[in-house]
């Protein structure tokens, strides 16, 4: 991934050496700058907002393909670097670098989830709204939203009715033009499937997942594995994840294997995590030995330093999945050990 060095903000961070504590420094020193994204005033618009929609994107493909923790400090370093972009700008002449901070704000949330770090990322979801709105870009409102419904539903603590509150609140944006068949539409459908599914609500998770197809079919996307965009395996695997939590495991399989048909091959992360839907499916229909190796080497097959959190939830899942006499054993007891050491995961 190509990066920009900002000695001076990472210093401002506290986050220039390289034996800190990636998480808990970066949660210190991320919290100060935090609160400096703000709007005010000033006069003309930044020259590098094409720059910084650039370096938004770049993140965008590089988040699922770089481990949490190195994510974390560019993040912080590149947010403290738009923070003074901001400095001094009109809320109405910046509004596309505050669209621009929605999105790495959005991504730094997703960045503190995947490292266990809940209580940061639900500020730095805050943020993203915050800048979202100040945006008036209504697509990445509606985006935000999703993103952060999606990581709730790996959260154990959040109920469908609380991911629900979280997506009401851009509800009325989902019959725009300018959102109807955009990236941030098609994940709000995915999250309404998935909820709607894991409280076995078969009919409207169903309808969910027939306006994600019609949004998938409206984009055209096949292969954008992009954060801010959406693609065909994306689809499969909110398909699968639906199918496998409904019960209806024949729907579940055709998904998987479709996801893997069309995934690109260096998305190993996104492989990773439909083969632990294919483990749950497995525990779910009976075949708990089978589960149990299936799941154990998929989590061996990358380090876990890349893992995140839906990863680690799924795995969560499986083992829930397992009766409590079929926990023994060497691929058993390696899930057991993974889902234990994880942190904020518990069977």
């Amino acid at each position: 991934m190509r990066r920009r060095t900002f000695s001076a903000g990472l210093m401002a961070l506290g986050l220039a050496g390289t034996t800190v504590d990636t998480v808990g420094a970066a949660a210190a020193a991320g919290e100060a700058m935090r609160h400096g994204i703000r709007a005010t005033s000033g006069d003309g618009i930044p020259e590098d907002v094409a720059e910084w929609e650039a370096i938004a994107s770049e993140y965008s493909y590089s988040h699922g393909r770089t481990e949490p923790a190195i994510l974390l400090r560019s993040y912080l370093s590149d947010l403290h670097q738009l923070n003074i972009a901001l400095a001094g700008r009109d809320c109405e002449a910046a509004k596309d670098l505050y669209r621009v901070a929605a999105v790495l704000s959005s991504l730094t949330a997703w960045t503190y989830g995947n490292l266990g770090s809940y209580q940061e990322a639900g500020r730095w979801w805050r943020t993203a709204h915050r800048m979202a709105s100040i945006s008036r870009h209504e697509a990445t409102q509606v985006w935000v939203a999703g993103q952060q419904g999606l990581m709730a539903i790996y959260q154990p603590e959040y109920s469908a009715d609380s991911i629900a509150l979280m997506l009401a609140r851009v509800e009325p944006l989902i019959a725009l033009n300018s959102v109807a068949d955009t990236p941030g539409s098609a994940y709000y459908f995915c999250c309404k499937s998935q909820a709607f599914a894991m409280t076995g609500r078969a009919v409207e998770a169903e309808k969910s997942l027939e306006e994600l197809r019609r949004v998938t079919s409206a984009i055209g996307a096949e292969s954008d594995t992009s954060m801010t965009g959406w693609s065909a395996s994306r689809l499969a695997f909110g398909e699968s994840f639906a199918y496998s939590h409904l019960g209806n495991y024949d729907r579940a399989a055709a998904a998987q294997a479709r996801s893997k048909a069309v995934s690109p091959q260096h998305s190993p992360l996104h492989h990773l995590k439909i083969e632990l839907q294919t483990a749950l499916c497995l525990a779910k229909t009976g075949a708990h030995a089978d589960a149990a190796v299936h799941a154990a080497e998929t989590l061996t097959s990358m380090p876990e330093g890349r893992h995140d959190l839906p990863a680690g939830d799924l795995a969560r899942s499986v083992l829930r999945a397992l009766p409590e006499s079929r926990r023994s054993g060497d691929a058993a007891g390696e899930l057991v050990r993974y889902v234990s050491t994880r942190k904020a995961i518990s069977a």
